[in-house]
């Protein structure tokens, strides 16, 4: 055996059993062996040195089981090993057992560690209260430092783990606090068939493989990854296979407290983080993304229960992970960086018997909700059975927006969006002041329902022509106000590079009806004379639904591309302009503003005799 102080160099079995009988706790070692070494059967301590490297030079240690919780333990200053980097070393026919966290090499890191060119067989960890590892039981520090903990080349055959906690394959658990908390394992790691947990099932499989997880290629095959991951305790963590980074879906029920920053603002790392939130406040006031998320809105059948109201897609799905929408959330920001968005994958919005169905539900104030991409995400909303008031507001963003508002740089990708009045795939009714600017609704489904219950439409009392009349009325069915991107439209709004592709609207819609006018004849011929007789209908197109000009609104390079299409009734303010169903103003009602598209103005239906789609 020789000491320089910085290296160990042990050259037989003898000296290898001496330094783990009697450790060194002077300093930190780099230990190097110089052959094989069988251990007789024999039980032995750990390491009970800091050791920072080990190089098995391509030899083996055998034939041994520990008095302890790995190979490598940390000296009683520390729970956990600090840094460590273990390479080119064979494990053959090691047993571990005992109580807390165990793996074969080593029971806790704490900050770094790295395994290259590492072979373990015929070998065995088991605890009776803890997480277990093939390799590792647990990694992970509490809140901090950051660490990184990487596999490369390594080969585990006929390697067994057995965790009252958790268990797995290569790594027992992991704490995840933060996404500076990085476990990867490269493609050259292998884990034969016979390697196995006793009696948990990871969630890190394949059959958990969340699409978000690498956009590029979501045919990835996780499949040989199944269970080297135990579970992961926070979520928040960074698990990477090869290149390609998996994180946990939603169970529907789970929570964790989500962390904040300095502003108070919520920081969204995990899925558990967003059911965190949603749990501690319905309105938050900022929540920031800062990873992709799964919410796993399907459930286990991969299909979204969509209720018999809607005939052409009803399905009965019993275990969709449905997630109760926020009332305001004043600023919700994605942004990955300059040229990317984060993600929420799958997330379902189920409303029955409600009046509205959104991720969030409201905006007023001054509201901004930016770079965010929605994926096969889900709203239901069914109006509640009254007898004069059927309400039923969806979409996958936002519901009702009474505001100074932003919406800018969001994204739907094969979404759907089923409900009944003012439906829309990013937006249902956007009022009061609003920038919309730069989105797109791709490959995604809108779908409305009949509704028989009268809805009225009336003005009261009003002066016209200096004529007053008690009342102008007409009765409606709730159905119509349908649009790829945006259901309804009303206030000042700007308009820009908003894009409906691909996405097909089944809904039902009504013509303008004809008024009730409740005035003697004289007055009732002079208001018709006007043309003051026609109530605006409810109508269906590719971008927006219905458009009621009130206020200002300029459209500029935006629309809707020739796959999209309205399937049951596809209404057109002109053959110009066919992806808005109607822009109109209640003439009896409202003062004429202006719409404009790409510079032109819009004619606004005066919904008076004359007026035709």
């Amino acid at each position: 055996m020789t000491d320089d102080g910085e290296w160990l160099v042990l050259n037989n079995t003898e000296e290898l059993a001496w330094v783990l009988q009697n450790g060194d706790t002077k300093g930190k070692y780099k230990v190097r062996i110089t052959c094989n070494m069988d251990m007789g059967g024999n039980t032995v301590k750990p390491f009970p040195v800091w050791v920072s490297e080990f190089d098995g030079a391509s030899h083996k240690i055998s034939n041994f089981a520990i008095a302890g919780d790995a190979l490598f333990t940390p000296n009683t200053d520390a729970n956990y090993i600090d840094e460590i980097n273990i390479h080119d070393l064979n494990i053959e026919d090691a047993t571990i057992e005992n109580s807390g966290h165990v793996g074969v090499l080593v029971n806790r890191v704490g900050i770094n560690a790295t395994f290259k060119n590492i072979t373990i067989k015929n070998s065995s960890a088991t605890t009776s209260d803890g997480a277990a590892g093939g390799v590792v039981g647990y990694i992970g520090g509490g809140k901090g430092p950051a660490l990184e903990v990487k596999f490369i080349n390594c080969d585990l055959e006929n390697v067994k783990s057995n965790g009252t906690l958790d268990e797995g394959i290569f790594v027992g658990r992991m704490h995840g606090y933060n996404d500076d908390e990085i476990l990867s394992f490269d493609a050259d790691c292998s884990a034969d068939a016979n390697c196995a947990v006793t009696d948990f099932v990871s969630p890190y499989t394949e059959d958990n493989d969340a699409q978000w997880l690498d956009e590029g290629d979501s045919a990835f095959d996780f499949t040989k990854y199944n269970g080297w991951l135990g579970d992961e305790e926070i979520n928040r963590g960074v698990i990477k296979f090869e290149d390609h980074r998996m994180q946990i879906k939603w169970d529907g029920n789970k929570t964790i407290t989500p962390m904040t920053d300095d502003s108070g603002a919520y920081l969204i790392y995990s899925p558990f983080d967003l059911a965190g939130v949603r749990k501690i406040t319905a309105s938050p006031s900022a929540i920031y993304l800062k990873s992709d998320i799964d919410m796993n809105g399907q459930g286990t059948d991969g299909k979204y229960n969509v209720p018999s109201n809607f005939t052409k897609s009803a399905y009965s799905s019993a275990d969709d992970n449905h997630f109760d929408p926020f009332s305001y959330v004043t600023t919700l920001d994605g942004a990955k960086d300059a040229n990317n968005n984060y993600s929420i994958w799958n997330l379902s919005i189920s409303q029955i018997e409600q009046e509205r169905a959104a991720f969030i539900l409201y905006a007023n104030g001054t509201t901004v909700h930016k770079n965010i991409n929605f994926r096969n995400c889900c709203t239901v909303c069914v109006h509640k059975p009254v007898a004069t008031d059927a309400k039923a507001y969806g979409a996958i963003l936002v519901s009702n927006v009474d505001a100074n508002y932003t919406m800018e740089n969001v994204h739907a990708y094969d979404c759907k969006v089923f409900a009944l009045q003012k439906v829309g795939t990013l937006g249902a009714r956007i009022a009061g002041t609003s920038t919309l600017n730069n989105c797109t609704v791709n490959n995604c489904y809108v779908e409305n329902y009949e509704c028989k219950i009268n809805e009225r439409f009336q003005s009261g009392s009003k002066s016209m022509a200096g004529v007053t009349v008690n009342n102008v009325y007409a009765d409606f069915y709730p159905y119509g106000e349908v649009g790829g991107m945006f259901g309804f439209i009303q206030g000042n709004s700007t308009i820009t590079n908003c894009w409906t592709k691909g996405t097909i609207i089944y809904a039902y819609g009504q013509d303008d009806k004809m008024a009730t006018i409740d005035a003697g004849w004289i007055v009732k011929g002079i208001i018709e004379g006007l043309g003051y007789y026609l109530v605006p209908g409810r109508h269906v197109s590719t971008l927006i639904g219905n458009i009621r000009a009130t206020g200002t609104i300029n459209i500029t390079n935006s629309g809707a591309d020739s796959s999209s299409k309205c399937t049951n009734r596809h209404d057109k303010h002109n053959s110009t302009y066919n992806y808005i169903g109607q822009a109109y103003i209640v003439k009896f009602v409202d003062n004429e503003g202006t719409v404009t598209v790409d510079g032109k103005k819009l004619t606004v239906a005066n919904c008076n005799k004359y007026t035709s789609l």
